[in-house]
Formats: C-alpha cells, structure tokens, sequence
C-alpha cells in the first residue's frame, strides 16, 4: 500500500511553559525562551504579526531573547502575541503564546 506521508514537525517543548505577561519592557526584553522539536525545522518567530526573526538553518532546539532592535511592544497594550512557526519539507506546525 506504500507509506503514509510524512508528519509535520511538533514542537515538544516551550520554555517559558505558560503564556508571558509583560511587566515591564526590560524584563520582557531580558526574558529567555526556548523551543524544542521533534525533528530539524526552520523557526520563524512573530510578535504582534511582525516577524520577529528565522532561523537561517534547519535546528531541533532554539532559544532567543527578543531584540529591541527588531520588536517595539506597545505597553499600553495588555496582551501581546507571540507566534512560533515550525517549518520543513513534512510540513508546519505553529505554538501561539498570549
């Protein structure tokens, strides 16, 4: 009958595990994440629709802090998205964090 196509990426693991709260931008800004998957994948990472950054090769863990430089979270906003999107030849598979 021939094999079953292949299965999109999964991310395994989130670190921090919860969804984040922004007390303030310099502990935002200083927070580390971590993501975990089960098999090689491009990470593109989004806050608030804007493409935070991607990696630029196929990896099954990767952490980051967000850059200033690259994101300018509103304060006044009470809740912001980060989008994680996982992607190679299977497939893609996306962790929203509020």
């Amino acid at each position: 009958m021939g094999n079953p196509p292949p299965s999109p990426p999964v991310i395994l693991l989130i670190v921090p595990a919860q969804d984040c709260i922004i007390d303030t931008l310099d502990s935002f800004f200083s927070r580390f994440f971590e993501i975990t998957m089960d098999v090689a994948s491009i990470v593109t990472i989004w806050f608030d629709d804007i493409i935070a950054f991607v990696t630029s090769i196929y990896e099954t863990d990767v952490s980051w802090t967000f850059d200033p430089e690259n994101i300018d979270p509103d304060p006044i906003i009470p809740v912001h998205t980060i989008r994680i999107v996982i992607t190679n030849g299977s497939g893609s598979s996306e962790k929203i964090l509020y």
